[in-house]
């Protein structure tokens, strides 16, 4: 997968210089494991994709569902907190707060589904209950 536009804190995923600059060309953006993606989401300072193999994948700053809020430089696979159902469909967003540059607030919601039943799982900024 390539990536460009703003690097900031990571969230091109291409292991870069830490900083803040614009990228106009398209860069590869770290290893999926030899897979490819079939869903991208972002919001703007991390990004979540769901592989052909039903992995996740994460990279960026924020909340990007691994526990903490570290900045990851290169995609790496999560490990989904439920088993027995496949991902499907992944989706990202963000509330930006109006007195802090790294006050946004993130969210990535992913629909699980094993057989006729379904499951979302969730993560990110719990401020103001949007989670």
């Amino acid at each position: 997968m390539h990536t460009w536009g703003y690097q900031d804190s990571n969230a091109l995923g291409t292991n870069q210089i830490p900083g803040y600059y614009y990228n106009p060309q398209p860069a590869l953006a770290g290893s999926l494991n030899g897979r490819f993606a079939v869903a991208v989401s972002t919001c703007g300072l991390s990004s979540t994709v769901l592989t052909s193999n039903g992995a996740i994948h994460v990279w960026g700053y924020g909340y990007t569902g691994r526990g903490n809020i570290n900045s990851v430089p290169l995609p790496v696979q999560l490990t989904m907190p439920i088993t027995g159902f496949v991902p499907k469909y992944v989706s990202s967003g963000v509330y930006p707060e109006t007195n802090a540059y790294k006050g946004v607030m993130t969210f990535t919601l992913i629909t699980t589904v094993n057989g006729t039943h379904s499951q979302v799982v969730g993560w990110g900024s719990a401020s103001k209950f949007y989670l």
